[in-house]
């Protein structure tokens, strides 16, 4: 059994890295044959699609600050 951690989490912010298209990541796979090759990620409106891990990346957040006055 791997103790490696996968590569994304449930309500991670990704992009697809050949149209930019802003998704979120809403299932990980646990079979041992998708687990850390396919996440299911909607983007916009549409219905979640099964996407491999490899044509994904993480988008970059800024950090808010709070500002007090």
């Amino acid at each position: 059994m791997s103790t490696r951690n996968p590569k994304f989490a449930v309500d991670d912010e990704v992009e697809d890295i050949s149209t930019q298209q802003p998704g979120i990541v809403v299932f990980l796979y646990s079979c041992p044959a998708l687990k850390d090759e396919v996440v299911a990620v909607k983007f916009g409106r549409e219905r979640p699609l099964a996407v491999p891990t490899d044509s994904v990346r993480r988008r970059k957040t800024v950090a808010k600050r709070r500002i007090d006055r």
